[in-house]
C-alpha cells in the first residue's frame, strides 16, 4: 500500500537542488588564507636560517682570515719569516674542517700562497677577478651552484706599509721580510654543501607541507561538497519519493502491482474503491487471477507482449452487480532484464457505457422524433375523417352492423393515442423545475385516476403524505409519468384489488411508488418494459413505461419495477432530493 507520508507544501512537481556557493567560496578562501600564511612562514623561516647561516659561516672565515693576518704579522716580528712559511701556514689554517682553499691573492690577481683544494680552474678564475675594495669591509657570499661559500677581504698587512712600518719604529727594527705587497688580499673558500643541502631539504619539506596541508583540504574540501551534494540529492529522492507516492495514493484509477509470481504487491486506494475492499490486506499477496479472471487479464499473454495489453471486460462486485472496467497492463522488466512483474491500471467505465447507451438512445429518438413529426400530420388528418365517418355510419347501418362501426372508433381513437405518445416521447423537453408539495401532487393523480378505478372496480388508494415534504421537479411531467403507472397497476388490477400511490425519502432520493395485486411481471420482462413499444398486453401501445423512464431520466434519477415474494408489483419513480429542498 502507498505511504501516507504527505508532501511538502508547493509545487507537485521536484524542485530541482542546487549547491549554494556561499560556504565553497569561504571555505576555499580560507585555504588560500592558511596556504599562503604557511607559505610567507616558510619563506621567512628559510630567510632567517639563511641569514644565521651566511652570518655563521661569515664569521668563522672572518676569524681564519683575521688569524691568518695576525700569524703572518707575528712571524715577521719574530724574523723567522722564510721562504715556504707563507704556504705552511696557509695549509695548517685549511686544514680546519669545512674550509676548502684559503689562498693569499696579489693585487694582479696572482695566487701568492693557497692551502687546501682550490676549486676548478674556470670557477677560481671567475672568482680571482672579483677582489674586494682595497681597504674595504669584508665580503661574503655563496655559491649555492657550486655548494660554497666565498670570503674575501684586504689583507691587513703588506709588507713595510701600514702597521708594519709603525710596530718597526717602536720596536727599533723593521720587518726581516715583506712576502706580501699592498693591496693583497685574502680568499676563503668554505665547503657548504650540507648547511645549503639540509636548507634544500627544509625547502622541500615545507613545500610538501603545504601541499599535504593543500590536499588535506582539498580532500576535506570535496568531501565536504559531495556530503553536501549526496544530502541534497538523497532529499530529492525523498521529496521525488513522496510526491511518487501521494500522486499514486490519489489517482482516479486504480493500480495494481505484481510480483515475478504474480502476488499483488502493491495496491492505491483507487483500486480499493473500485473494487469494493475495505482492507488492503485482503488484496496484498493475492494472485492477480483471483481479482481478474484469465479471460480478462491473461498474464502470460502481457508478459510476452512488448507493448501495452489493453482491454475491457465485466467484473462482478458484490453478490448481484457488474462493473464494467477498462483494463492497461504491462510487463515490468527485473534485475535479469526480462519481464516478470505486471503495472495493472483499470477504471470503471460503467458509466462511460451508459452515457454511450443513452447518447444512442437519444439519437435513436431524435430519428424517431423526425419520423413521428411526418406520422403525425400524415396520419392524424386521415384519422379524424374515419373517426367521423364511423360515427356518422353508425346511426345509417342496421342494428347488427353497428358494433362494427364502435370497433372503428375505438381503434382509431387506439392509433391516435399511440401517435400522440409517439410524438410526446420524440419530443425534445426540457423539465422546468420547480419546488412543489409531494401531498397535492399526488392527490392531483389520484383525482384524475378516480373515475377509471371506479369503472374498473379497483380501488386506488393514497399513502399518508406529510404536508412539509417538498421536492424539486417539473410538475406536469412527474404528474403525467405518475398516470401511466396508475393506468398500468388499474389495467393489471382485477375486481376488488387494491392499487396504492405512495410518496417518501430514501437517502437523496424522492421515490414515487404505485404498487398492485396483480399477477405480477417476470424478471425478464421487468429489464424490457421500459423498452419503446415493449408490451404485455394485446391493447398496450409500449409507450407509457417508456415515458416514464424519459422523466426519470430527465430529472437525472431512474425508474424501476419489481415483483416481491407476495405477488405484488411495485413500480417506482425515483428522483434526485436533498434535506434542503424540505426546508426551503
Amino acid at each position: 500500500m502507498i505511504s501516507d507520508k504527505k508532501p511538502m507544501p508547493g509545487s507537485w512537481l521536484p524542485q530541482a537542488t542546487k549547491t549554494s556557493p556561499r560556504w565553497m567560496s569561504m571555505f576555499v578562501l580560507v585555504l588560500l588564507i592558511t596556504l599562503a600564511i604557511i607559505a610567507f612562514l616558510s619563506y621567512r623561516s628559510i630567510r632567517i636560517e639563511r641569514g644565521l647561516l651566511e652570518e655563521t659561516l661569515f664569521r668563522q672565515a672572518d676569524g681564519l682570515a683575521r688569524g691568518l693576518e695576525a700569524s703572518v704579522r707575528t712571524g715577521m716580528m719574530r724574523s723567522s719569516w722564510e721562504e715556504g712559511a707563507l704556504e705552511a701556514l696557509l695549509a695548517e689554517t685549511a686544514a680546519e674542517a669545512d674550509i676548502l682553499a684559503l689562498m693569499v691573492v696579489g693585487p694582479d690577481g696572482a695566487i701568492l700562497g693557497a692551502g687546501g683544494r682550490p676549486p676548478r680552474s674556470a670557477l677560481l678564475k671567475e672568482l680571482l677577478a672579483s677582489p674586494p675594495q682595497p681597504g674595504g669591509p669584508p665580503q661574503g657570499h655563496f655559491l649555492s651552484e657550486a655548494g660554497l661559500y666565498v670570503y674575501s677581504k684586504s689583507f691587513a698587512e703588506a709588507g713595510s706599509g701600514g702597521m708594519g712600518r709603525m710596530m718597526g719604529r717602536m720596536m727599533g727594527r723593521g720587518y726581516q721580510s715583506r712576502p706580501i705587497p699592498d693591496n693583497s688580499w685574502i680568499m676563503v673558500i668554505m665547503d657548504a654543501g650540507a648547511p645549503l643541502s639540509l636548507r634544500a631539504r627544509q625547502l622541500r619539506g615545507s613545500i610538501m607541507l603545504a601541499l599535504l596541508l593543500a590536499a588535506a583540504a582539498s580532500g576535506i574540501l570535496g568531501w565536504v561538497f559531495w556530503s553536501q551534494r549526496a544530502k541534497e540529492v538523497t532529499a530529492a529522492l525523498s521529496r521525488t519519493e513522496s510526491y511518487a507516492q501521494e500522486l499514486v495514493r490519489r489517482m482516479p484509477v486504480g493500480m495494481i502491482m505484481t510480483d515475478g509470481q504474480g502476488k499483488v504487491v502493491m495496491v492505491n486506494p483507487a483500486s480499493l474503491s473500485l473494487l469494493k475492499k475495505r482492507d488492503e490486506k485482503k488484496l496484498l499477496g493475492a494472485r492477480i487471477s483471483s481479482i481478474f479472471p484469465p479471460e480478462i487479464l491473461p498474464p502470460e499473454r502481457i508478459l510476452r507482449g512488448k507493448g501495452p495489453y489493453i482491454t475491457e471486460g465485466s467484473l462482478p462486485v458484490g453478490k448481484d452487480n457488474e462493473m464494467r472496467i477498462s483494463i492497461t497492463a504491462t510487463a515490468l522488466t527485473g534485475e535479469e532484464e526480462s519481464p516478470s512483474e505486471m503495472l495493472i491500471l483499470f477504471q470503471d467505465v460503467t458509466e462511460f457505457h451508459s452515457l454511450r447507451d443513452r447518447l444512442a438512445h437519444a439519437e435513436r429518438l431524435a430519428e424517431v422524433g423526425k419520423l413521428a413529426s411526418t406520422v403525425a400530420h400524415e396520419i392524424r388528418n386521415p384519422l379524424s375523417s374515419i373517426r367521423g365517418f364511423a360515427q356518422l355510419l353508425k346511426d345509417k347501418v342496421p342494428e347488427e352492423y353497428a358494433r362494427y362501426t364502435e370497433v372503428m372508433v375505438d381503434e382509431v381513437d387506439r392509433l391516435n393515442r399511440v401517435v400522440s405518445g409517439l410524438l410526446s416521447y420524440a419530443r425534445a423537453e426540457t423539465p422546468h423545475m420547480e419546488r412543489w408539495p409531494v401531498a397535492e401532487v399526488l392527490e392531483h393523480v389520484s383525482a384524475l385516476s378516480e373515475s377509471d378505478s371506479r369503472s374498473r372496480d379497483v380501488s386506488l388508494r393514497t399513502g399518508q403524505i406529510p404536508e412539509d415534504l417538498h421536492g424539486y421537479f417539473d410538475r406536469d411531467m412527474v404528474i403525467q409519468a405518475l398516470l401511466n403507472l396508475v393506468v398500468n397497476a388499474l389495467e393489471a388490477s382485477s375486481r376488488g384489488q387494491i392499487v396504492r400511490l405512495e410518496a417518501g425519502t430514501e437517502g437523496d432520493r424522492l421515490v414515487f411508488s404505485v404498487t398492485d395485486e396483480g399477477p405480477g411481471i417476470s424478471g425478464e420482462d421487468a429489464e424490457k418494459v421500459f423498452a419503446l413499444f415493449y408490451t404485455t398486453r394485446e391493447q398496450g401501445t409500449g409507450l407509457g413505461l417508456s415515458l416514464v423512464r424519459k422523466t426519470a431520466e430527465l430529472h437525472g434519477g431512474q425508474a424501476g419495477i419489481t415483483s416481491t415474494e407476495s405477488g405484488q408489483t411495485v413500480a417506482r419513480l425515483e428522483l434526485p432530493w436533498t434535506e434542503e429542498e424540505e426546508r426551503i
